[in-house]
């Protein structure tokens, strides 16, 4: 197994980010974000997140809007170039020293706005009203909310840099409270992770080979509570961090699902190992378990249970649904109903 290390740093700040990108993109992160077979639970859980850290003051909508591709100003320009940082300094508070060089903010968020001008020419139109008002208002990317809001920004930056600053600060203190009251996922999905299993997953939902990497490429691994769905890969040539979020496995398992179409050959891989047969045994006699319960009644340790419940669900056979921090695992019988039409071609016709 290539050695990891968990750290807290960058899954935090992400998630510090997700409050204020879901609270002015609520749509579109949703699309990005929503695991696609728990989406009336997902979307329950985004607006309990909305109702627990609202209000947010509207005019530090121009840091989080999402352009067209997807990207908004304050991860792209204050978390994604701190790669480098994230195994070991990067956190809150490395956070707000770099945005205490206000004049490089306000060049940056000038940049992110309008690509095309160069450095230069933002040094030289940034203090110029004129100029800057021709250029938002030639910007027919935006609608009129943002440029009226790069405009009041591009007037009198100051306050809106100073109002960012607190927002960060009191969402900050509301998310360390949320991190140590439900702190227990984050512990639960550490025990349960099993860096071979996710290396090889991987490789099929991202194309990306872990266990041919070299050696010396270090890894680090950060877990996001609010951003319960993400998988997120900054590679490095010394080293890669992983974010995912707490619930990171069931969405590449409904990437599989929803891939996958079922086969034979899948279906034998599954059914020529004794334990999995007694998994799908006991699931037709209890309905649901959970890995407690293979642990206890075919004596299996849980990274045992682990594994084959994740073969068996990557490939739709068996699904999940939560109650509180308890998984329960039954049969898909759509799978079954799907492999009977499949072996139905060997039939003889009339």
């Amino acid at each position: 197994m290539r050695p990891f290390k968990f750290v807290k740093g960058p899954g935090y700040v992400y998630d510090l980010f997700y409050i204020f990108s879901l609270y002015f993109n609520r749509k579109e992160r949703f699309d990005l974000d929503a695991n696609m077979n728990k989406v009336e639970s997902d979307l329950t859980f985004q607006n309990q997140i909305l109702q627990d850290f609202s209000p947010i003051p509207s005019e530090l909508e121009l840091f989080f809007h999402l352009r067209k591709n997807s990207r908004g100003f304050l991860p792209t320009y204050y978390f994604n170039p701190y790669q480098n940082h994230f195994s070991n300094d990067f956190d809150f508070n490395f956070l707000l020293q770099e945005l205490s060089d206000h004049e490089r903010l306000i060049e940056n968020l000038i940049e992110f706005y309008f690509p095309n001008m160069n450095h230069k020419d933002i040094v030289k139109e940034k203090n110029s009203i004129l100029e800057m008002s021709k250029r938002i208002d030639t910007a027919d990317e935006y609608d009129e909310t943002i440029k009226r809001k790069l405009y009041s920004f591009l007037v009198n930056p100051e306050p809106i840099i100073q109002k960012l600053i607190y927002e960060l600060m009191a969402k900050e203190l509301l998310l360390s409270q949320y991190y140590a009251k439900n702190y227990q996922q984050i512990v639960d999905m550490q025990n349960e992770f099993d860096f071979n299993i996710f290396a090889q997953e991987m490789k099929e939902f991202r194309n990306i080979d872990f266990l041919a990497t070299e050696a010396n490429n270090e890894i680090y691994i950060s877990t996001c509570l609010l951003n319960k769905n993400c998988v997120c890969l900054f590679v490095q040539s010394e080293c890669t961090t992983i974010l995912l979020g707490y619930d990171y496995h069931d969405s590449i398992l409904t990437f599989f699902s929803q891939r996958h179409q079922p086969s034979l050959k899948e279906f034998g891989d599954i059914i020529t190992e004794q334990n999995r047969i007694d998994i799908l045994n006991l699931l037709v006699e209890r309905k649901e378990v959970t890995i407690k319960d293979l642990e206890k009644l075919l004596n299996f340790s849980g990274s045992t249970a682990y594994y084959h419940l994740t073969m068996m669900m990557r490939y739709n056979m068996v699904k999940t649904r939560n109650q509180g921090r308890t998984v329960f695992y039954s049969l898909n019988e759509q799978y079954f109903e799907s492999i009977i039409k499949v072996l139905s071609k060997y039939l003889k016709k009339g």
